[in-house]
């Protein structure tokens, strides 16, 4: 019997530590499990940013070509100012000689 006893303790002792074991597994499933939940999340915001970023990659494109439009119509003006005075000094100096 007092084999029986001791047998018992080691067996009461390793029933708690199985006890503690499987809520130990327990809780860190719980734990992976918010992990992933977190990763997921995660990984949905970056998206959202990844989308964002492109987005506004294009909206600078556009805004790069309109500015590149608008650096070169002061030219397109000066061409159009010079050809109108250039027509309006031949209408003069026709004028003059045919009066």
């Amino acid at each position: 019997m007092e084999q029986n006893c001791k047998d018992c303790v080691l067996i009461n002792n390793l029933d708690r530590r199985v006890v503690a074991l499987e809520n130990e597994v327990e809780e860190i499933k719980k734990e992976i499990s918010d992990i992933k939940q977190l990763n997921a999340r995660a990984e949905e915001k970056f998206d959202r940013i990844f989308n964002m970023l492109e987005t506004i990659q294009k909206t600078i494109d556009k805004i790069a070509s309109k500015i590149e439009e608008l650096e070169k119509k002061p030219a397109l003006r000066w061409e159009s100012i010079i050809t109108a005075l250039t027509t309006g000094a031949v209408a003069f100096l026709l004028a003059k000689i045919l009066k």
